[in-house]
């Protein structure tokens, strides 16, 4: 690969993990407002800030584990992929839309025989 191929590679990529580091913390600070608000989770169920964080570091563990379903490079990835979607069906039953359809723009991943993994 070119160095102008490794160079771009790298700005996309790049580009691509400040998008998501922006678009995580933006959904935290959502999720910390709407645990801490009344109207939202009743006068007595509102969590303070010991729970929430709680839960954002069990967030933390869990990116860590299934960001590695968007790593197409990843051999583990479709099975990662499987593991989240059977989670949330576990929470949501019949309503839980699978993982294509939750991340349409994921690369889907297809095995190659050629090169006897990934395509």
């Amino acid at each position: 690969m070119s160095n102008y191929l490794k160079q771009l590679k790298e700005a996309y990529r790049q580009g691509f993990n400040h998008g998501m580091d922006t678009g995580v913390q933006l959904m935290d600070d959502f999720i910390s407002m709407s645990l801490h608000d009344p109207d939202v989770m009743g006068k007595n169920r509102v969590l303070n800030s010991g729970s929430i964080n709680k839960i954002f570091d069990n967030c933390s563990r869990l990116d860590d584990h299934f960001s590695r379903a968007f790593d197409i490079d990843d051999v583990e990835a479709d099975y990662i992929r499987e593991e989240m979607d059977a989670a949330l069906r576990d929470i949501y039953q019949e309503k839980a839309d699978p993982f294509s359809k939750r991340y349409p723009f994921a690369k889907e991943i297809r095995y190659c025989k050629s090169r006897k993994g990934w395509k």
